[in-house]
């Protein structure tokens, strides 16, 4: 019994010497919507993540747009390793035909090369995530964002349908748009200090919006029951943008 209290003891202080320390090695953290921005979402209730869109990336559901009803259906069940992606940036397309996109995080050096990445960042205990390179985020933000070190330059290029070649290289420049619906550039938007990158996907044509009880006498069972997954599906896609906050910034939202 005491072996068991003291491995559980050993375990939270691990995660809370993580949690701590991310506060103190936050790069600049750059959420990359994947399409059209949703009109509904409120990005200012994140005041430390930076939000840029992606308008020339197309995204394909899988469902026809002719039955409003089945879309959405669909799309608040969707399983992201069925969504197709096509347009810009190129390799989220070409990425996607392999593997999720929303799974993935990029950390970027202080001069834009990609110094590591990672998969499920979506985490409690975002420090204690493993990269690429063997070693914890937690680590590797010491190295970038405190030490100020780049990573060694490639001497071959990005391939995106093989993605530890971006070890090393730049991403591509591809627009973006920013919450405001400026186009800019990608290089351009990085941090002085290294940038940590995460894409998240909340369909843009999804009534996000919460309804109130005064609405709710005027819907069906079945509209009502639909507000509800739409909430699901929100709380679903921006858990990672909550996450962030916490663990990086300590903002209790």
């Amino acid at each position: 019994m005491k072996k068991l209290v003291f491995i559980l003891i050993a375990v939270i202080g691990f995660t809370n010497v993580f949690g701590q320390k991310l506060e103190r090695l936050a790069p600049k953290i750059i959420v990359i919507g994947l399409g059209d921005k949703n009109p509904m979402f409120d990005e200012s209730k994140f005041p430390h993540l930076n939000f840029y869109y992606t308008p020339k990336l197309k995204i394909d559901y899988g469902v026809s747009k002719s039955n409003p009803l089945d879309t959405a259906t669909f799309k608040l069940n969707f399983k992201e390793k069925n969504i197709i992606y096509t347009g810009e940036p190129k390799f989220i397309e070409i990425y996607s035909q392999k593997d999720d996109p929303l799974q993935l995080f990029v950390l970027l050096d202080k001069i834009g090369n990609c110094y590591t990445y990672g998969y499920k960042l979506n985490k409690d205990d975002m420090g204690a995530v493993e990269c690429e390179n063997n070693v914890f985020l937690l680590d590797n933000l010491s190295k970038v964002v405190k030490k100020g070190k780049v990573v060694k330059k490639s001497k071959k290029p990005f391939v995106p349908n093989k993605i530890k070649s971006l070890v090393g290289n730049k991403l591509e420049i591809f627009p973006l748009q920013d919450r405001n619906g400026q186009l800019i550039d990608f290089q351009n938007s990085l941090g002085s200090k290294g940038s940590l990158i995460v894409f998240f996907n909340l369909p843009s044509d999804l009534d996000i919006h919460k309804v109130s009880k005064e609405e709710k006498k005027e819907l069906t069972r079945q509209e009502i029951q639909n507000a509800k997954q739409i909430q699901l599906i929100t709380e679903r896609s921006t858990d990672i943008l909550y996450k962030l906050e916490k663990q990086f910034f300590n903002t209790k939202i």
